[in-house]
This record gives structure tokens, C-alpha cells and sequence, in this order.
């Protein structure tokens, strides 16, 4: 007669997959190959399953408690809702695995392989998951309390609304990772940059002092850094996304290969900062101070740049930077006369002290510019669209104003 397990090694030999309700508890799938299986609610505790293959495995329910599941291969297993209460799994091969709301308090999983798996609302009390990896791993909501996460790769990983109180994150790897939301502790044993992130993500503080720190790698995205200072900060490779950076100072802070997609950057000190490659699409830059800042290779498409400081700013063929604001950086750092701008738009722009004598501006709109002390020598600005332009100290020897449009607001 067949025993329990030979039963169901036999039945899946010829096609049989599922096995679900199945009281197997306490014996042994050594290395057996059940890929597919499908076990859910079944009584597996204490099951011997070290090395099996059970990749793509239907396991929502099991019991597993105290299983033996060392090094076994689980990739895209559905674990949802599954009891590992205590369960080992010692380099367990769990990748791209579901294991929404499964129990796996106290388990053993160090050196296992989590990457991309779902861990929403897992409970993983006091769970030894030092040097695992669960890079892009969904923790959101999950119960980490007491875990242990010592040389765990988290990067990219969702543990928003995660609970860490007094989990060990010593080594752990945090870059890009979500924090917002996170619960931890004074207990929570982490290094100091990822406090700090997670600081700017959960305490919103005007003017915080961040000068020189290393916040490289890091997802602040949507954070919130108002009149921050941050210079000569490394924020290189950062997520600063919708994150509010108005009158902040970044002067001369590396923001090399940074994403500051849809950015608040307004009135903020960005001299000689470094933003070789960053992708600063859509981003408020409004009266920012790009003076001496490197844009080359930079993606500036849809970004504001009204009033911006652009004079000693680095462009190159590969800085993506809308016509409008192209065409201010050349006038301001290609000085010469006889600039071709007729119908140019170049309202709020910041052309304080251009060179632009003999410039033909015929029909252009210039509302808002600041044209300050430019030298506008012999410049023709006939129908030109005035209303709020403020030429205060401007040279105008000779310049032609024929049919231009003028407001209170305008300055001459």
C-alpha cells in the first residue's frame, strides 16, 4: 500500500494537481517537484519540503507551521492568507511570490530571495530576515515589529504603513525605498541617513538644516523641504519628485542623474549646483537661481523657468530645455548685437543686463520680462508687447518703439 505522500507523488506523476484539504502533516517532499501544485487549506505542518519545487504552487490557506522549506524554489507561488508560522525557509526561492496576509511570525527566512514578491500586510513579528532580499518587495501595511533585517537589500521597496517598531535595520539597504508612512521607533535600529529620509517624509519642518548630508539614492518623493538647506548636499541619483524644495539653497549639491519630475523649486539657490542627466520635467524652477548650475544632458521639457537666473548656466546638445527658454540662455551667454528675435516670446523672462543692441524684437512679447540695465541700444521694439516689463536703467539710445503696447505696469 501506498503511504500518504507516495499517494500524492503518484497521483501528480499523472496529472493530479489538486490537492487541496490534504493532512500531510509531519512527513517529508524532500526535493519532490510539485510545480503547480495546488494545495490550498491543506494541513502541511511540520512537513519536510526543504529543496521541493513548488514554483507557481497554489498554496492561499495552507498550513505550514514549522514546515522545513530551506532552500526551496517558490517563485510565483500564491502564499496569500498561508500559516509559516515559525516555518524555515533558509534561502528559500520566493521571487515574484504572493504572500499577501500570510502569518510569518518568528520564520526563518535569511538569504532568501523576496524580490519583487507581495507582502501586504504580512505578519513577519520577530521574523529573521537578515541579509534577505526583497528588493521591490510590496510591504505596504506589513508587521515587522522586533524583525530582523540586519544586511537586507530593501531597495526600491514599498514599506509604507509598515510597523518597525524595534526592528533591526543595521546594513540594511534602503535606496529607494517608500518610507512615508512607516511606523518607527527611538528602538528601530537604523542608520542615521535612512532616519533622516524618513524624517522628511512623515514631519513636515520648514528650513531644515541639511547641509553636506549624503541623501544619495534616496525616494523623498513628495517630500517636503521648504527653505531647506542643502548645500553642498549629495542628492545624486535621488527621487525628489513633487517634492517642495521652494527657497531652498542647493548651491553647489550634487543632484547628478536626480528625478525632481513636477519639483517645486521656486525662488530656490541652485548656483553651480550639479544636475548632469537629472530629469527635471515639468519642474516649478519660477525665480530659481541657476547661475553657474551644470544642465548639461539634463531634461527640462515642460519645466517653468519663468524669472529664472539662467546667465553662466551649462547647457549642451543634449539638454532637453523648451525654445523659449533656450533662446533666453543664449542671449544671456551668447552675448552679441543684432539678435534676430522678432515675435519671440519672451514674457517673464529674466534678461536683466543682456546684450541685445541692434537686436530686432519686432511683434515680440516681452509682458513681465525683466530687462533691467540690458543694453537695448538701437534695438527694434516696434509692436512689441510690453505690459509689465520693467526696463529701469536700461539703454535705449536710439531704440525704435513704434506701435508698442505699455501698461501701469510697465517701467521705463
Amino acid at each position: 500500500m501506498l503511504s500518504p505522500v507516495q499517494q500524492l507523488l503518484h497521483q501528480y506523476a499523472q496529472g493530479e494537481r489538486d490537492f487541496k484539504q490534504l493532512n500531510l502533516s509531519a512527513l517529508g517532499l524532500y526535493q519532490a517537484d510539485l510545480q503547480g501544485i495546488l494545495l490550498s487549506g491543506a494541513d502541511l505542518s511540520g512537513l519536510c519540503l526543504a529543496e521541493a519545487v513548488l514554483c507557481r504552487a497554489i498554496l492561499v490557506g495552507t498550513v505550514l507551521v514549522n514546515a522545513n522549506l530551506r532552500q526551496a524554489f517558490l517563485e510565483q507561488a500564491n502564499l496569500c492568507r498561508a500559516n509559516l508560522r515559525q516555518a524555515n525557509l533558509w534561502r528559500a526561492q520566493l521571487k515574484a511570490a504572493d504572500l499577501n496576509n500570510a502569518r510569518l511570525t518568528e520564520a526563518i527566512l535569511c538569504y532568501a530571495d523576496l524580490s519583487h514578491s507581495r507582502l501586504e500586510g504580512a505578519h513577519l513579528q520577530g521574523a529573521d530576515l537578515s541579509h534577505a532580499n526583497l528588493s521591490q518587495a510590496n510591504l505596504r501595511q506589513a508587521n515587522l515589529r522586533q524583525a530582523n533585517l540586519m544586511g537586507a537589500n530593501l531597495s526600491s521597496a514599498v514599506l509604507a504603513d509598515a510597523d518597525l517598531h524595534q526592528a533591526n535595520l543595521v546594513g540594511a539597504d534602503l535606496r529607494g525605498s517608500l518610507l512615508r508612512s512607516a511606523h518607527l521607533t527611538p528602538e528601530t535600529q537604523i542608520a542615521e541617513k535612512w532616519r533622516q529620509v524618513w524624517q522628511i517624509l512623515n514631519w513636515e519642518q520648514e528650513g531644515r538644516d541639511l547641509v553636506g548630508r549624503d541623501l544619495s539614492e534616496a525616494n523623498l518623493c513628495g517630500g517636503y523641504l521648504h527653505s531647506a538647506q542643502l548645500d553642498e548636499a549629495n542628492l545624486a541619483d535621488a527621487d525628489l519628485s513633487q517634492v517642495i524644495l521652494c527657497r531652498a539653497s542647493l548651491q553647489k549639491a550634487n543632484l547628478r542623474q536626480a528625478r525632481l519630475l513636477q519639483a517645486d523649486l521656486q525662488g530656490s539657490n541652485l548656483r553651480e549646483a550639479n544636475f548632469v542627466h537629472a530629469d527635471l520635467r515639468g519642474a516649478n524652477l519660477r525665480e530659481a537661481h541657476l547661475g553657474g548650475a551644470d544642465l548639461t544632458s539634463a531634461n527640462l521639457q515642460g519645466a517653468d523657468l519663468s524669472q529664472a537666473v539662467l546667465q553662466g548656466t551649462r547647457l549642451d546638445a543634449q539638454t532637453q530645455l523648451d525654445p523659449k527658454w533656450k533662446q533666453v540662455w543664449r542671449v544671456l551667454n551668447q552675448p552679441r548685437s543684432g539678435w534676430s528675435l522678432a515675435r519671440a516670446n519672451l514674457a517673464d523672462a529674466y534678461l536683466r543686463r543682456a546684450y541685445l543692441q541692434q537686436a530686432d524684437l519686432t511683434g515680440a512679447d516681452l509682458r513681465g520680462a525683466d530687462l533691467r540695465e540690458a543694453d537695448l541700444q538701437e534695438a527694434n521694439l516696434s509692436q512689441t508687447d510690453l505690459r509689465g516689463t520693467n526696463l529701469r536703467g536700461a539703454n535705449l539710445n536710439g531704440a525704435l518703439f513704434k506701435g508698442s503696447l505699455y501698461d501701469e505696469y510697465t517701467f521705463l
